[in-house]
């Protein structure tokens, strides 16, 4: 299975619609997600945890 979009509607602080495209060059295998402290890192892992069980 491979993940090309998540979108968000208003989870935790993801406020609105938010769209979030994995591997837009398809010759590239890795997706890296960087950020400074309180940008949604964690939450956006989180949702993942809830995609896969629920």
């Amino acid at each position: 299975m491979k993940i090309n979009k998540i979108k968000f509607q208003n989870f935790r602080i993801y406020k609105g619609e938010n769209e979030i495209l994995f591997s837009p060059n398809p010759s590239k295998n890795i997706s890296i997600i960087a950020g400074k402290n309180g940008f949604g890192k964690t939450t956006f892992l989180t949702s993942l945890i809830w995609l896969f069980y629920i």
